[in-house]
């Protein structure tokens, strides 16, 4: 072989062993100390009342760490003097802080949701705009954590929450950012992810088509698996016992495959149930189906533990 194909074939091994090894590295690292270093300490929130009714009052808040993360909160809480539940609300991409808006007023929890930082349209039907859109998300996903942990931390400092009644409601994208915040925030009592937190590669390779992504669907998952390794469910959700998760699923959702939420329930430690029920997947514009899911959610967290 000549100097220059030995030198070129050289060149390939060693990016491919380079390639290799940091997807090995990336797959396999621990992520929670790297959400946590992100999100820092708590050093200031800045407080501003944005709606009130009769039953509840609505505020603003802009929090901001000793590392330079920022997170914008809404915190909705009753009128009536009391401590409360806390719960955190993340749920899909597009709704974020919003999600306060889309369902009903409680006047027996404190209701807390976060921006993800995402406005930008989803697509992926062209190589550059997948390959865009994957970086971009994954840089909102990374900040989204952390940003979660700054929530959770509003929401249990303030004066009219339980600390020691912390919930965490993860909603389809939201399930994603939810579980590792909850298994990071050893205050949160109970999780639920409802209509999310199925295993990433077969979720995506449901959801390509219906995108129209610029590559088949089985190697969009793979890609998926890849790139979101900090955030599949499956190297999370056993480190949440003896905390007790609910799984809510619906035989009407072609968005998640029900084997893939089932084998993340399997490894889920108790104590852990299943719920099925039947409703579309939820969507930013699906007031009904977010007003239906959001009752039973309501429910699972108004149970006597």
């Amino acid at each position: 072989m000549c100097t220059w194909g030995k030198r070129l074939l050289l060149a390939t091994l060693t990016a491919g062993a380079t390639a290799a090894g940091w997807i090995t590295w990336h797959t396999r690292r621990d992520y929670g100390p790297v959400f946590l270093a992100r999100k820092g300490q708590l050093v200031e929130v800045q407080r501003q009342r944005i709606a009130v009714t009769a039953r509840t009052t609505t505020d603003e808040l802009r929090l901001r760490s000793d590392t330079g993360l920022e997170a914008l909160v809404r915190l909705r809480g009753p009128n009536c003097p009391g401590r409360f539940p806390g719960v955190l609300l993340a749920v899909g991409l597009h709704t974020g802080a919003q999600v306060l808006e889309l369902i009903d007023e409680c006047d027996d929890l404190v209701v807390a949701a976060v921006d993800y930082g995402w406005n930008e349209h989803f697509d992926v039907r062209s190589l550059r705009t997948l390959w865009s859109m994957l970086r971009r998300l994954g840089a909102v996903s990374m900040a989204a954590v952390p940003r979660q942990l700054l929530g959770l931390e509003a929401l249990a400092s303030d004066s009219a929450v339980d600390a020691e009644r912390l919930s965490v409601v993860g909603v389809s994208y939201g399930a994603y950012i939810a579980l590792p915040a909850a298994v990071l925030e050893p205050r949160v009592r109970r999780l639920i992810l409802a209509q999310g937190g199925g295993e990433i590669g077969p979720t995506i390779a449901a959801n390509a088509p219906h995108w129209e992504a610029a590559v088949p669907p089985r190697a969009a998952g793979r890609l998926a698996e890849a790139l979101y390794a900090p955030f599949r469910p499956e190297r999370w959700i056993c480190r949440l016992s003896p905390r007790r998760v609910t799984f809510i699923a619906s035989r009407q959702d072609v968005t998640l495959p029900a084997e893939s939420v089932m084998r993340v329930y399997a490894r889920a430690g108790e104590p852990k149930e299943f719920i099925w029920q039947d409703l579309p997947h939820v969507g930013p514009d699906a007031v009904r189906i977010i007003a239906a899911l959001a009752e039973v959610v309501l429910a699972e967290l108004r149970k006597p533990e």
